[in-house]
């Protein structure tokens, strides 16, 4: 991992120093995701780093795919998340990027500035992939279950303590949600389709026997708009 002061490019999760940051990733020219956060949170949109709620996991995940070479990561250490939001704010206007409206990020022939928008075109890209081909037609009906949930869904999950709560877009691949969803198998074909960028905890995915005996009679009806998809067993942990 190539340290230059304060600022750090590692390759993957493994290599995220602990501190509070500001970061970029990017693929070539294009910008995937600029934000801010602690080693945490850039781990989840990092390769190999455990899939959690991070709204541009998609984006960054998919992007390398549909971009053909691997995702770069700079990240500029900083003292305090109140100096990470100055900065934050100074990229993104400097990038015309209205903030908490435009998603951060900057693909070239990507139009869209919404994250949905984003996510469509990244979509359209990803079908004509080697990786998507390689697919056999259940799996690649599942891919689209995949990207709807990570577009469209808003889950709402009963805990065991009574609360609601709810996620959307790619927040909607953190293994525990798609796990008290009945979805464990988005976690199988996630990873397949990305080479697994990111990563899920054994509970979070079917085993390779399990993912198998599902695709007999596996069925998917695209909705292609906004839904709901809820789980109010009460036993969410």
């Amino acid at each position: 991992m190539a340290k230059l002061g304060s600022v750090y490019h590692p390759s993957c999760a493994d290599e995220v120093p602990v501190g509070e940051f500001v970061y970029l990733v990017s693929n070539g020219e294009n910008i995937l995701q600029l934000g801010k956060g602690d080693n945490d949170r850039v781990k989840k949109c990092t390769r190999g780093g455990l899939a959690g709620k991070h709204n541009k996991a998609f984006i960054c995940a998919v992007g390398e795919l549909v971009l053909g070479r691997p995702n770069s990561y700079a990240l500029l250490r900083v003292q305090s998340k109140d100096c990470a939001d100055v900065i934050e704010k100074k990229l993104q206007t400097d990038l015309g990027i209205t903030r908490n409206k435009d998603g951060a990020t900057l693909i070239t022939g990507v139009d869209a500035r919404s994250i949905v928008g984003i996510h469509e075109a990244l979509w359209t890209r990803a079908k004509s992939t080697n990786a998507y081909r390689a697919l056999d037609s259940v799996e690649q009906l599942m891919v689209e279950e995949m990207f709807e949930i990570a577009t469209y869904a808003t889950s709402r999950i009963l805990r065991s303590s009574g609360r609601l709560i709810s996620s959307k877009q790619a927040d909607n691949l953190e293994g525990n949600i798609l796990m008290n969803l009945g979805r464990r198998h988005l976690a199988n074909i996630f990873m397949k389709l990305t080479g697994q960028y990111l990563r899920y905890r054994s509970t979070h995915r079917l085993t390779d026997d399990e993912f198998a005996s599902m695709k007999f009679g596996y069925t998917y009806v695209p909705k292609e708009q906004p839904f709901v998809v809820t789980n109010t067993a009460g036993l969410a942990t």
